[in-house]
């Protein structure tokens, strides 16, 4: 059996039950205090360089994350179990769900960067995706 067909067997494969909404905004709000100790502790990225007091920065960005896993759990995460309700949940289909929810939180955090930063330029977005997927890793 090929390397791919292996792969594919394995994001085909069965995935736990999904949590529960409680089990889910507790694990979010476990999410944002981990951004903002991740950064205010080991200050990646540049984090050093800010020009704002960094524990409230920190703490921005982890509530960042808490508003925006929210508002993705309740609009488009709500959407995709109902299509996934309909089929059963693999395990691919949990990671297709996880990439989406870190590249909105990278998209609100970039925002919310810009909006700190006083400009707007796009040419950081890719920056931001990396850095949000390094932590959204752990």
């Amino acid at each position: 059996m090929t390397w791919l067909k292996k792969l594919i067997q394995l994001l085909n494969k069965p995935f736990p039950e999904d949590e529960s909404r409680a089990e889910f905004f507790r694990n979010l709000v476990f999410i944002g205090l981990f951004v903002a100790f991740f950064l205010f502790t080991f200050e990646p990225f540049g984090f050093q360089n800010t020009n704002f007091i960094k524990i409230i920065v920190a703490v921005s960005y982890g509530v960042v994350t808490f508003i925006t896993g929210s508002l993705f759990y309740l609009t488009i995460g709500a959407l995709f179990r109902t299509y996934v309700i309909k089929q059963n949940l693999t395990l691919g289909k949990w990671l297709v769900q996880m990439v989406a929810i870190v590249l909105t939180i990278s998209l609100a955090n970039f925002i919310f960067s810009r909006i700190l930063a006083g400009s707007m330029e796009w040419k950081w977005f890719p920056q931001m995706l990396v850095a949000t997927f390094s932590i959204g890793i752990f």
